[in-house]
């Protein structure tokens, strides 16, 4: 199979859709845009919103039709491993076994390959942000969700379609203290530190007669009762919204901790918007907290960064991926 030099590359998020031409041997983008995901309004909506915003990618990128030969999808859930069809959303009704590479490829004339966006997004920082060189490879994203994924011997794990779910690793006892999460179950590491599950707390702190000046001063600066004032909150020293991002955050480590237990990994990447806008309060914590959970002969051993891709990881893979289509 020829390798395409350009390829149109869709990311479905939760939050955001944005699509791009990407050049394929070294990265390039050409005609990016983003939209805003009308979660609300369910599958369909979503579909066409992003089809019609990969046309204006096309005509803006500048690149002529015939070489942009294949196309890549990065999708916010499960996806068959035939990378063609969604298993589902967790977050938008409407995708249930939907042939989501089919229904593309009759849009714009080439064929499509998918996965799943936290796969995609570790074939992109893994290819494009570490020039594909460790054997064993984590990236794994604080956002809206938490989300991730392996390349092991240069190969996405995929399972049965389901593996590298990272997100839903358990880090609090499955009981009545654990926090129910968005996959069906209760303890899981997105259900503790991803953006929704700090927006919770937060909403939790605001109404509690233990949340301090500090907290109360960036939501009403910010306007919103988020991840973003809580974390704010906790690097201007606020004692109450510091207590519960260090225990999210310690929580995260742990599941990392779990991750290097398992695969005795060399390099871990970390993205996501809310773990780089935090990254001075949550990188002092893994430094200090992951060697704690680690056998001692496993400490020291695995390189742990940020992402420098700019939120561009699922693309940049959507695009390797399209290697695959066909």
């Amino acid at each position: 199979m020829t390798k395409p030099e350009y390829a149109l590359a869709l990311d479905f998020g939760g939050t955001k859709l944005a699509t791009a031409v990407v050049s394929v041997p070294d990265g390039r983008l050409f005609g990016y845009q983003k939209a805003r995901t009308p979660a609300d309004a369910g599958a369909q909506a979503s579909l066409e919103l992003i089809l019609n915003t990969a046309g204006k990618s096309l005509k803006e990128s500048g690149i002529p039709q015939e070489k942009i030969t294949r196309g890549g999808i990065s999708f916010g859930g499960p996806v068959n491993p035939d990378g063609k069809h969604v298993i589902r959303s967790m977050h938008i009704k409407g995708w249930e076994n939907y042939p989501l590479a089919e229904v593309a490829a009759d849009r714009f004339g080439f064929p499509f390959r998918m996965g799943n966006d936290g796969n995609v997004a570790a074939l992109g920082e893994w290819f494009y942000g570490s020039q594909g060189k460790p054997h064993y490879f984590m990236y794994i994203q604080i956002s809206t969700g938490i989300g991730g994924g392996f390349i092991l011997n240069g190969e996405i794990l995929q399972g049965q379609g389901m593996a590298g779910e990272v997100g839903h690793q358990k880090v609090q006892y499955v009981g009545e203290a654990a926090f129910p999460c968005a996959c069906g179950s209760k303890g899981c590491i997105e259900a503790v530190a991803s953006g929704w599950a700090l927006a919770r707390d937060a909403k939790a702190l605001i109404e509690s007669p233990e949340a301090c000046s500090v907290f109360r001063e960036q939501v009403s600066k910010m306007g919103e009762i988020s991840a973003k004032p809580l974390i704010e909150a906790a690097r201007r020293g606020d004692s109450s919204a510091s207590e519960i991002v260090d225990y999210a955050f310690r929580c995260f480590a742990l599941s990392l901790s779990n991750a290097i237990v398992l695969f005795d990994l060399e390099e871990i990447v970390i993205g996501g918007g809310v773990a780089v806008n935090s990254w001075d309060l949550l990188e002092p914590i893994l430094t200090h907290s992951i060697p704690e959970f680690l056998p001692t002969e496993m400490r020291g051993k695995t390189k742990i960064r940020m992402s420098h891709l700019k939120g561009t990881e699922t693309l940049l893979g959507a695009a390797k991926l399209s290697e695959l289509a066909g």
